[in-house]
């Protein structure tokens, strides 16, 4: 440091030139090289820190959309599973109905046979047809996300589903208006056969769900 009377080079300890007296300026207790460099240092780890905590955070976001994968597609197989069981409550009312049928002799209403029909077989159709061209990787591939995706799937699923299993409540139907109890089964093992088949057909869409990794479905160009 030089005093700024004289010129006179002085040490930063001192308060005033030993040569002209004069007093000497406070030292800066910066320099400012530290100036320049003190935020730079401070706001790296802030940087880093944020970085850090972002990275946690999508980090859990994948753990947690990888983990509720399995958990939508048995979510699903739950639906499945309880939709093919109701089936057979159909069988346990059926024998209901025979037994109040018993002592019931007058025929049954043969007009009612080709219409409860028809709308069994339009019912069985448009679930089949529901599932089959709607629950496809083409139709996946046009949502966003995963979860968009499943939620299309179990909602189509359920209505086709539904669809499907009706036909056994008309089978039921059929025989509660006093038709034998073969119409119930044939309609029973239609809707059996086609629950069955519609598990077994949405399969490749869940698998095009599994196959992206980060869970994210490209848009359709």
């Amino acid at each position: 440091m030089y005093c700024p009377n004289c010129g006179t080079m002085v040490s930063e300890k001192k308060k005033f030139c030993a040569k002209c007296g004069a007093p000497m300026p406070a030292a800066p207790s910066f320099s400012s090289a530290g100036v320049h460099s003190s935020p730079t240092s401070s706001s790296v780890p802030g940087a880093q820190t944020q970085s850090t905590l972002l990275d946690k955070f999508f980090d859990m976001s994948k753990t947690s959309m990888q983990q509720s994968k399995p958990a939508s597609k048995q979510t699903y197989n739950i639906i499945w599973f309880a939709m093919f069981m109701a089936l057979h409550i159909y069988v346990v009312v059926s024998y209901l109905v025979g037994m109040g049928k018993e002592s019931m002799n007058t025929n049954p209403p043969i007009v009612m046979l080709p219409i409860i029909s028809i709308i069994a077989c339009f019912s069985l159709i448009a679930g089949i047809i529901a599932i089959k061209l709607q629950i496809t990787p083409d139709k996946i591939r046009k949502y966003d996300n995963a979860t968009t995706a499943m939620q299309y799937i179990q909602t189509v699923g359920i209505v086709g589903m539904a669809m499907i299993e009706s036909v056994s409540v008309f089978g039921l139907v059929l025989y509660f208006i006093r038709f034998k109890i073969y119409y119930f089964y044939a309609f029973y093992a239609a809707s059996l056969i086609a629950i069955v088949w519609s598990r077994i057909s949405v399969e490749p869409a869940w698998r095009f769900i599994e196959s992206n990794p980060a869970w994210k479905i490209a848009r359709e160009k």
